[in-house]
C-alpha cells in the first residue's frame, strides 16, 4: 500500500490577499509535495473536491494559477498530474467512511476536517497551504469522535502527520520511512509476512480466509492494516500492568446480551497458535463493508492476540 498526500481544506482559507501571495503559496505546496515524494509517498494529492474553482486570491482561483503563463509551466504539470490521477479523498464517499467506521467526525479546533482526518485513518500525508501559522507544523491534533457499541458519542485526540514546507516533510522522513517499510501488496501478503511486520502480535489461523480475500483496491485494506499496526504499537508498548484499551481508538468489547447466548458466544471463540480456544470479546470496528478486527488481550504475556478479521458477526441487535 503506498501512502499517499491528502490535502488539508482548511488552508484553503483565509486566501491570500494578491496573486503574488498566493502563487507563493502555490509554489511552497509543490516544493513540499515534491519533497515527500522524493521519499516515496504516492504521486497523488487527494482532494476532498474538485478545487478547480477555488480562489487562492480575490478573482484568482486554481484554474487561473494553473494556466498562469508566469508560473513556471513544470510545476503546473506536475500539480496536474497530482490532482487528476485521483481527485477525492478515498474511494468511497467521505461520509460513508466515517459512518462505516463509527467515526461522526475528525475536527481541528472545531471546524470539520475530512483532509486531515482522512490522512490519518489512511497513514498519509497531509499537506497544507502556508495561509496561517498554525499550519507551520509536522503534527497536527484532532478530535476524533466517534460512536461505541451503546451507540454514545466518544471523543479521542489523534495526530495527523502533516506537512506545508519542506522541513516539515524532512522531520517526518522517519514517519515516512516506517510507512513505506510496511508496504503490503494484497491480503494473502500480509498473511504471508504477518511475523515480519508485525513482530509483536499472533495471529490465529482463522484470520487467513478472510483476509486473503482482500485487494490493494479494496478500502477495507487500508482500515484493516492501519489498526493492526495501532495494536501492535500497543502491544510492543504494554510492558507492564493491565490492559487499557482507552490507548486504542474505537475499540470496545461485546454486550453482555450478545455473550450470554450460547450461539454468538461460540462465534467469538478461536483457537490461538498455543492451541489453546480463547473468547475474542474485544473488537474494533473497520470498514465500509462492516469488517471487524477480534482480539484478545492476554495479561500473561502482555501481547495481543488477533483472532478474527472479517464481516461483522452476528450480535443480538444484528443479525446477519
Amino acid at each position: 500500500m503506498c501512502s499517499e498526500m491528502v490535502l488539508n481544506e482548511l488552508s484553503l482559507e483565509p486566501i491570500a490577499d494578491c496573486i503574488e501571495e498566493a502563487r507563493r503559496r502555490m509554489q511552497q505546496l509543490m516544493q513540499t509535495g515534491m519533497r515527500a515524494t522524493a521519499l516515496g509517498i504516492g504521486r497523488v494529492l487527494r482532494t476532498q473536491q474538485d478545487i478547480s474553482l477555488v480562489e487562492l486570491a480575490p478573482g484568482y482561483p486554481v484554474v487561473k494559477w494553473r494556466n498562469d503563463n508566469v508560473v513556471d509551466i513544470e510545476t503546473r504539470r506536475r500539480f496536474r498530474s497530482l490532482t487528476t490521477k485521483s481527485p477525492f479523498l478515498l474511494d468511497v464517499p467521505p461520509e460513508e467512511m466515517r459512518i462505516a467506521n463509527g467515526l461522526s467526525d475528525f475536527e481541528f479546533e472545531g471546524k470539520s476536517a475530512q483532509g486531515l482526518g482522512t490522512a490519518f485513518l489512511i497513514d498519509g500525508l497531509a499537506v497544507s497551504l502556508a495561509s496561517h501559522k498554525q499550519w507551520d507544523a509536522k503534527h497536527i491534533e484532532l478530535t476524533c469522535c466517534y460512536v461505541d457499541d451503546e451507540l454514545q458519542i466518544q471523543s479521542k485526540q489523534v495526530l495527523a502527520t502533516h506537512a506545508s514546507s519542506e522541513q516539515h516533510v524532512v522531520d517526518n522522513s522517519a514517519t515516512i520511512t516506517a510507512w513505506l517499510s510496511r508496504r503490503v501488496l494484497n491480503g494473502q501478503d500480509l498473511w504471508n509476512r504477518r511475523g515480519q511486520i508485525f513482530s509483536n502480535l499472533q495471529f490465529c489461523e482463522a484470520i487467513q480466509r478472510d483476509v486473503s480475500t482482500l485487494t490493494p483496491s479494496n478500502p477495507v485494506m487500508k482500515l484493516v492494516l492501519r489498526k493492526l499496526f495501532e495494536l501492535e504499537a500497543y502491544s510492543k508498548s504494554w510492558t507492564s500492568g493491565l490492559f487499557e484499551p482507552a490507548a486504542l481508538l474505537n475499540v470496545s468489547r461485546e454486550s453482555e446480551s450478545t455473550l450470554s447466548n450460547a450461539r454468538l458466544r461460540k462465534l467469538r471463540e478461536f483457537v490461538c497458535p498455543d492451541g489453546q480456544t480463547r473468547l475474542f470479546d474485544w473488537h474494533a470496528k473497520l470498514s465500509v463493508n462492516q469488517w471487524r478486527i477480534h482480539f484478545y488481550p492476554d495479561g500473561a504475556t502482555r501481547r495481543v492476540i488477533v483472532g478474527y478479521i472479517g464481516p461483522h458477526l452476528p450480535t443480538t441487535l444484528f443479525q446477519t
